[in-house]
């Protein structure tokens, strides 16, 4: 499980320790909460807006989904007039690339982004790629 700290502080948040298939879906539902962010009042769609149109889910697994992503304090959940629902990203989508992989897979082939996201997104992934490359074994000829 990976965490984020800064010097002297607690960790301030953590990449989600699920399932690969999940972390995927966590991934897609952080990036559309990231591109639906407004500044001023933070991201208003509502969790069947996000399982019909990116994660072809049930709502009640998204809503599952929002309390991970809270949990792991990547998102802000805000209730005003006991149904208006807010939702905040904590932490940019750039920062997380090295530490969630999946994130960055989405997000390298998402044209809603911009070019130079995308291009963090893929400099990600080839330096994992990278990494993981020094420690595959060598084939025996």
């Amino acid at each position: 499980m990976s965490t984020a700290t800064m010097p002297g502080q607690l960790a301030l948040f953590r990449v989600p320790n699920v399932r690969r298939d999940r972390r995927f879906r966590l991934a897609v539902l952080y990036r559309e909460v990231c591109l639906h962010d407004n500044p001023v009042d933070g991201c208003y769609a509502f969790n069947r807006y996000f399982a019909d149109k990116f994660l072809h889910c049930h709502p009640a697994t998204v809503r599952g989904m929002v309390t991970e992503l809270e949990a792991c304090q990547l998102v802000e959940r805000t209730i005003e007039h006991g149904t208006e629902r807010t939702l905040r990203p904590l932490v940019p989508l750039q920062d997380l690339f090295t530490l969630w992989p999946e994130l960055a897979q989405v997000c390298a082939s998402c044209r809603r982004l911009g070019g130079a996201l995308r291009a963090a997104a893929r400099a990600a992934l080839q330096r994992a790629r990278g990494v993981m490359a020094r420690y595959t074994p060598k084939s025996h000829e």
